[in-house]
């Protein structure tokens, strides 16, 4: 996906913003693209402390592919996440 590629490329250069609208374009094509959700997922979580969204998209990733590699990272971050406190 065009869009990917270009959000890929963003994070890359830490052009955060252009990433996430690139990469929530590429879920409009693509809602069911695992990647798509698990990328996003890790951008709300490190670099917009935003932990709902994170949590969503890390959700969907482990929902759309249960037994991909890393699953069980992921399902950690979600516990931890999940248990995080607000300050």
């Amino acid at each position: 996906l065009p869009y990917m590629n270009m959000a890929n490329i963003q994070m890359q250069t830490k052009n955060i913003p252009a990433a996430i609208e690139n990469y929530q374009k590429a879920l409009q094509i693509k809602p069911d693209m695992t990647s798509i959700h698990l990328s996003l997922g890790m951008i709300f979580y490190q670099f917009k402390n935003d932990i709902p969204k994170a949590l969503s998209h890390l959700k969907d990733a482990l929902r759309l592919s249960p037994s991909q590699p890393g699953a069980d990272r992921i399902k950690s971050l979600i516990d931890e996440l999940e248990n995080k406190k607000p300050t």
